[in-house]
Formats: C-alpha cells, sequence, structure tokens
C-alpha cells in the first residue's frame, strides 16, 4: 500500500525495505519522506464493516476485506498520527478541520 499511495514511489530493497520516495496524507496534509511515520488505515473501519453486517461475512470474506483483497481502495495511507487520532472512526465523522491541517514535512 505505502508502494501505490507513494507521491513519488520509492525503489523496494530486499526484504520489502522502502528507500526515498515520497508520501502525503489526505488526512491532515502532511508530508514526508519516511514511510514509518505512515500507517495504512481502512477507509472504513473494520469496526463499522462488523457493525454494518460484516459478522455475517465468512472469515475467508472478512480476511479478505481486511487484507484489501478485492475491495479496491479500501486502505489508505495516511501520517500515523492521524490514523491514531482517527481510531475506529469513519472518515466524516472525523476528518480534522481543514484550518488545523498541516503541510510540514519529516
Amino acid at each position: 500500500m505505502l508502494i501505490k499511495e507513494a507521491a513519488d514511489k520509492p525503489r523496494v530493497r530486499s526484504g520489502c525495505g522502502l528507500r526515498g520516495g515520497a508520501w502525503w496524507s489526505r488526512y491532515d496534509g502532511v508530508r514526508t519522506s519516511d514511510p514509518s511515520s505512515f500507517d495504512v488505515d481502512h477507509l472504513v473501519p473494520l469496526n463499522e464493516a462488523w457493525q454494518s453486517g460484516a459478522w455475517t461475512w465468512s472469515s475467508a470474506k472478512r480476511k479478505a476485506y481486511a487484507n484489501d483483497l478485492g475491495y479496491q481502495a479500501s486502505l489508505i495511507a495516511v501520517s500515523a498520527s492521524s490514523n491514531r487520532s482517527k481510531s475506529d472512526r469513519e472518515t466524516q465523522d472525523w476528518m480534522p478541520d481543514p484550518a488545523r491541517r498541516t503541510t510540514a514535512s519529516t
């Protein structure tokens, strides 16, 4: 997901390590060249999916959803701080005030 979401594509080293690259968080405008400062978030949190009926899905379907297998655009790379602030809330219930977003780089 970090490779797919990169604004500038990183090189993939052995062991899936990333070198170079740059990312931009759509949640809070944070830009970084440090992939470890970003998390991968579910746009529809697993908790919300569960409350909306995922509890009726087979374990294989829940696993596929959680790992974005066949569910395009359900995962997004965002700053770790924004993802942790969002927690299991849906984006429309959480989105930070655009006036408070930052464009700081790390």
